[in-house]
């Protein structure tokens, strides 16, 4: 497959909020549904984040888990990598944290 033929990343929001979460939980389940085999989730966008995007991000897993998809999730900011590491979920979760230079 070439980079042209490769899915665009599902892109998060600056903030995910109690107000924002049940919408783009949904868009994330599409996404996972409609894309091939390997769902990408960027975090890129995301400024302010707390358990509920773990949350999210863990209910996400684990539609790709029964749909037999191996889903990632990118660009990990630190905040939010410091809430997944001490809820115990970095080992669980698909995180691609090269970009961080926190892979040997």
């Amino acid at each position: 497959m070439s980079d042209a033929d490769t899915p665009e990343p599902f892109r998060l929001p600056p903030e995910i909020t109690f107000a924002n979460v049940i919408p783009l939980r949904d868009d994330g389940e599409r996404f996972i549904r409609d894309d091939l085999e390997s769902p990408e989730f960027s975090l890129a966008g995301l400024k302010i984040s707390n358990s509920t995007a773990v949350a999210l991000l863990l209910g996400w897993f684990r539609r790709a888990h029964r749909m037999g998809k191996a889903i990632v999730f990118t660009d990990i900011p630190e905040d939010l990598l410091n809430i997944i590491e001490v809820s115990g979920l970095s080992e669980v979760l698909p995180l691609q944290t090269d970009s961080l230079g926190t892979d040997p």
